[in-house]
């Protein structure tokens, strides 16, 4: 795709997004969660996405790291609703948040021509 892109003269950009789990509120809950599954991020398939855009010179952005400094930082779940919060889809804040954070990096990293 990026190589499709590029031949148009448009500038390719990928975005990865959270899942529910990179993006727990409770710090303690989180690391719990990582030691539970063995592992030592949450961010590792955003990791491999950003090396890919390293090597192959193509822009990513990662959401979910911010995503949880934001919300630990607000104790606010981003994801789910009602009796399913913390689950399922992002829901106002994670829209917000990611919208936000998504903007930010577009204009400040001069993505747009």
């Amino acid at each position: 795709m990026h190589d499709e892109v590029n031949a148009h003269g448009a500038r390719f950009v990928v975005a990865t997004l959270s899942k529910p789990e990179q993006v727990i509120p409770n710090a303690h809950q989180s690391s719990s969660f990582m030691s539970q599954i063995g592992v030592s991020t949450l961010f590792y398939p955003d990791e491999r996405i950003k090396a890919l855009g390293t090597k192959e010179g193509f822009e990513v952005i990662t959401l979910a790291p911010e995503m949880q400094k934001y919300a630990q930082a607000n104790k606010v779940f981003l994801h789910g609703f009602g009796s399913n919060i913390g689950n399922g889809h992002w829901n106002e804040n994670g829209h917000r948040v990611a919208s936000d954070l998504l903007a930010e990096s577009i204009c400040s990293n001069g993505l747009l021509k």
